[in-house]
C-alpha cells in the first residue's frame, strides 16, 4: 500500500480514498530431486505435432481410397535431451511439450521409459533483471548438493549485483568454455537429475482485495508416465476386474501390491 496520489495511478489500484495498492509480483523456485528407480536418468521430451504425413502410405490405405486418410495428422515426437543446454524450458501453447524424468534403462511392459512427468501450469515469466531464477520456467540439471545446492536465496531481489548462484551464465571465460551456472552445457544422460521449477504471477490489486486479498495461487504437480503397466487403482483392495462384461478376477481387501 501506498498514499493515493492521481499522478502515480499507474502503479496500482486506488482501493480506499486515500490508498494506493501496488502492483506487485510473487514468485518461488522450487528444487525437485526425482530418483526413478535409481540416480541414473534422462530427461525425455515428447512433443505434440501437427503436419503432413511422415510415413508412406500402406497398401491398404492405397487400395481402399474410400478410408480418407487425411493428408496431416496430429502426432508425437519423443527424444531424449542430452545436454543442460536443451533442457531450458520456456513453455509456448503453441508448441506442447511433455517434460519426464525417467529411467534410462528400466521401461514398463510396453516398451516405454519409466517416469514421473513434471506438469507446469504455465505462469508468466520474469519481467524484472532481479529475479535471477525466473527466467524459464523449468530448468534440468545434474544434481550437485555441494555447489548447486539452491537456486537462489529469501532476499534474491536484494542480491542484484552478486546474485547467489547464476540459472545460466553466457559469460565466456578466457579460455571459451562457458564461466559458471546451474544450466551449463553438461550430460543429462544416465545422471542424478534436478529439476529447477519456476512458478509465480503478476498481482494487479483490486478494490476486493482490500482489505483481505483474495484467494490467489499457483502449482506444479507429478504425474507417473508409463511408470506402470495400466492404472495402479486396479490393484486397490475390493476390486473387481470385468473383460468384456465378465467378472474376471478379484481382489480382497488388504491385498495391495503397489511399489512406489
Amino acid at each position: 500500500m501506498s498514499y493515493y496520489d492521481q499522478s502515480e495511478e499507474s502503479f496500482g489500484t486506488k482501493v480506499h480514498d486515500e490508498a494506493l495498492a501496488n502492483v506487485h509480483a510473487h514468485f518461488a523456485a522450487f528444487k525437485v530431486d526425482l530418483d526413478i528407480l535409481g540416480q541414473n536418468n534422462c530427461v525425455e521430451k515428447t512433443e505434440v505435432k501437427y503436419g503432413p504425413r511422415t510415413e508412406i502410405l500402406p497398401e491398404t490405405e492405397k487400395d481402399h481410397p474410400d478410408l480418407h486418410v487425411p493428408e496431416k495428422n496430429m502426432y508425437i515426437r519423443r527424444t531424449m535431451v542430452t545436454s543442460e543446454d536443451e533442457a531450458r524450458v520456456k513453455i509456448n501453447n503453441q508448441a506442447p511439450a511433455q517434460w519426464k524424468v525417467a529411467s534410462c534403462s528400466e521401461k514398463n511392459r510396453w516398451g516405454y521409459h519409466k517416469g514421473y512427468d513434471i506438469i507446469h501450469p504455465n505462469t508468466p515469466l520474469g519481467i524484472m533483471d532481479e529475479a535471477s531464477f525466473n527466467d524459464y520456467h523449468m530448468l534440468f540439471s545434474q544434481r550437485k548438493e555441494h555447489d548447486e545446492e539452491y537456486l537462489t536465496t529469501p532476499v534474491d531481489f536484494m542480491t542484484v549485483s552478486e546474485p547467489v548462484l547464476p540459472v545460466v551464465d553466457l559469460t565466456k571465460t578466457m579460455d571459451g568454455s562457458t564461466a559458471t551456472g546451474i544450466s551449463n552445457g553438461e550430460s543429462l544422460n544416465n545422471a542424478d537429475i534436478v529439476a529447477w521449477i519456476s512458478l509465480g504471477f503478476y498481482h494487479v490489486p483490486r478494490a476486493e482485495d482490500n482489505p483481505v486479498t483474495n484467494l490467489v495461487s499457483s502449482h506444479f504437480r507429478l504425474a507417473p508416465n508409463n511408470y506402470f503397466d495400466e492404472n495402479p487403482s486396479l490393484d486397490l483392495g475390493q476390486t473387481d476386474r470385468y473383460r468384456s462384461g465378465e467378472k474376471v478376477e478379484q481382489i480382497p481387501t488388504g491385498e495391495c501390491s503397489i511399489g512406489l
